[in-house]
């Protein structure tokens, strides 16, 4: 979760609103591009337990 977090505070600090959206199998960082296009960040090491789960 930390290293999450420390992703959270720099793309904030770059001023681009974002955040972090939690699921069963892990988090993303949620950002809008600038048409308003919707961009999720995945944590990989949440996506990887998912694929081996077989999701």
């Amino acid at each position: 979760m930390y290293a999450n977090i420390a992703a959270l505070a720099e793309i904030r600090a770059w001023g681009i609103e974002a955040s972090i959206h939690e699921s069963s199998w892990g988090r993303t960082i949620n950002i809008s591009d600038p048409d308003g296009n919707r961009v999720g960040i995945r944590d990989e090491s949440g996506f990887v337990r998912q694929v081996s789960r077989g999701y």
